[in-house]
């Protein structure tokens, strides 16, 4: 992703992340593909450190189901809050955020391996701790 940071003491940090994840649901595995434009504003606390929070914009772009594309995602685009910590020195930056998403988002699809059609939700939004590492330019 990349990132443009206005202000020293007090910034506003607006940003573009591609995203890709898995996760494991009862031996099967979804992903998900999106867009995240967190809207991030900080202070710095001490010295190096910083401490930042702020809505994030998130776009999903695609949703597989163990091979199951899902077309069916309530809604592709979601609401969310970002909150964390950073540590900056020259120009390497690492960053430890909660990324939580607000709307009420499933994904649904219907169990034809069982024969059953039953239909199985899963929830699509973030709820994570991320680790990130950035270089300036």
């Amino acid at each position: 992703g990349i990132f443009w940071k206005l202000g020293n003491d007090l910034y506003f940090r607006p940003e573009l992340v591609y995203t890709a994840t898995k996760s494991d649901y009862d031996s099967s595995e979804f992903s998900i593909k999106k867009l995240d434009a967190p809207l991030l504003v900080g202070i710095k606390v001490l010295g190096p450190l910083s401490i930042f929070a702020g809505p994030s914009l998130q776009y999903i772009l695609d949703t597989e189901f163990d091979g199951i594309n899902i077309d069916e995602v309530e809604d592709d685009f979601t609401v969310g809050l970002n909150f964390g910590i950073g540590f900056n020195l020259n120009k390497i930056g690492i960053d430890l955020r909660y990324e939580r998403g607000f709307n009420n988002n499933e994904a649904a699809f219907i169990d034809e391996n069982l024969g059953n059609g039953i239909v199985s939700r899963i929830d699509t939004r973030p709820d994570q701790l991320i680790l990130s590492l950035s270089i300036a330019l």
